[in-house]
């Protein structure tokens, strides 16, 4: 899902093109970075900053709020947004909030009760911030844990996806891997599953010269090792947010007549 401050809802209202995908690739966490309030044993808060979602910063029992920071950014450009991944805050019934740190700390996100545990992003206008951190208000005794976290500054695409190509939301693109059983009289004897995952694809056509050389090529690049979170279309449907990775390797191929570049992404992740 996604949670969007008050001013930004006001710019983003007026912005043309409207609805254009985002995508958080750029990102300010590091191991050195990353600290929180309250840390178990074995399950450090430097593990927000791997990408991988198999290691976990994991909190206490808790009946206040508790704090996921980035600390020292050393960014001399304006950012505008925190994103999570593979966390327990929708089950646990927390209430989350962003704040941002120049002379003080103060809320730049507002607070949301957080529907389930699939990726949040929040975004705000954006500024240059010293520090960043989450808050996490939860109910007493509940144990909390969260994955990843990026804080950085948003890719906004200059283009929406292709009218006239198919695309299947990331939310919607449930695929797993499974096993099925069968007797040798042809008895249906269940089935397992081995891994689950949501897939996705997206078509682009008529990114400007100029937009995709300086904006997307960098995030090609980036992304044949960096996952990135995926928001297809945040104006309608701000609950698609997907944590992802690509599995192909986009090339763009250019219009030897209008020069405008056209490029195809094809994802895999978790939503």
């Amino acid at each position: 899902m996604i949670v969007i401050s008050s001013d930004l809802a006001l710019s983003l209202a007026a912005a043309v093109p409207v609805g254009t995908p985002w995508i958080g690739y750029h990102n300010l966490v590091t191991i050195t970075n990353a600290s929180a309030s309250v840390v178990s044993a074995g399950y450090p808060a430097a593990n927000l900053a791997d990408p991988a979602t198999n290691v976990l910063w994991r909190g206490v029992s808790a009946s206040a709020s508790e704090y996921l920071y980035a600390l020292n950014l050393s960014y001399p450009n304006p950012i505008d947004y925190l994103a999570i991944a593979r966390h327990n805050f929708g089950s646990t019934g927390a209430i989350l909030s962003v704040e941002g740190f120049t002379s003080g700390w103060a809320e730049i996100a507002p607070q949301q009760i957080v529907p389930d545990d699939s990726p949040i992003l929040f975004a705000w206008t954006p500024q240059v911030l010293t520090h960043a951190r989450l808050r996490i208000q939860l109910p007493a005794g509940v144990s909390m844990f969260c994955s990843v976290m990026y804080v950085g500054k948003l890719l906004v695409l200059e283009r929406g996806i292709d009218i006239g190509s198919d695309h299947v939301p990331i939310k919607f693109g449930r695929r797993a891997n499974i096993v099925s059983g069968m007797s040798e009289s042809g008895n249906f004897l269940g089935r397992i599953v081995t891994g689950e995952y949501r897939e996705s694809k997206a078509v682009f056509k008529h990114f400007t010269p100029t937009f995709y050389r300086a904006s997307v090529d960098p995030f090609v690049a980036a992304s044949k090792i960096t996952p990135f979170f995926w928001v297809w279309a945040p104006s309608e449907y701000p609950g698609e947010v997907g944590y992802v990775w690509m599995v192909n390797e986009p090339q763009p191929e250019q219009s030897p007549v209008t020069r405008r570049m056209a490029v195809e992404f094809q994802m895999r992740g978790i939503a």
